[in-house]
């Protein structure tokens, strides 16, 4: 028999996030993000964090308890789950294939006036895979280059092809 009602569900972090697990529990800021689908996304506190770090996968385990009064949530189901664990308030969010690594430090091209590339170094201060939050001189508004930065030469022209992606910053 399985408990549909309320309904636990676990995530697991890499070891290298346990000092900010920690923090935000301290805090009572550790709160699991679900979107299961259909509807609007939901929320519960994490109740629960594993007391050992994974040895085969170096993950420690993150548990919250949803009260799943619309039964959205099943057994075995496989959701996208979150959890913050840093603020950036006013954070810049661009395409992670927007960012390189050069031999001194990461940075963006943004194209200036002119349909010019410029090279800005960048620090990433979160990637979740798909978006890097960074810092540094880009600001909200500002085209990153996504595709095509080994042709471009900063401080010369670039060609812009096909649809430019947007998102909010």
């Amino acid at each position: 028999i399985t408990q549909v009602q309320p309904i636990k569900v676990s995530m697991f972090l890499p070891q290298s996030d346990l000092a900010r697990i920690q923090e935000q529990a301290s805090a009572h800021r550790l709160i699991m993000s679900l979107n299961p689908g259909a509807g609007a996304p939901i929320s519960a506190p994490v109740n629960f964090i594993g007391n050992q770090v994974d040895a085969k996968t170096g993950t420690v385990e993150l548990r919250a308890t949803f009260d799943n009064a619309d039964f959205r949530l099943v057994p075995g189901q496989l959701i996208d789950a979150a959890v913050a664990l840093n603020d950036y308030p006013h954070a810049i969010v661009v395409p992670r294939d927007s960012v390189n690594t050069g031999p001194e430090n990461r940075y963006v091209y943004v194209i200036a006036g002119g349909n010019r590339a410029e090279m800005r170094p960048v620090n990433v201060l979160y990637d979740d895979g798909a978006n890097d939050t960074i810092e540094g001189p880009v600001k909200p508004g500002d085209k990153v280059i996504v595709e095509g930065q080994l042709r471009v030469i900063p401080d010369k022209p670039v060609q812009i092809v096909g649809a430019l992606r947007t998102r909010g910053g």
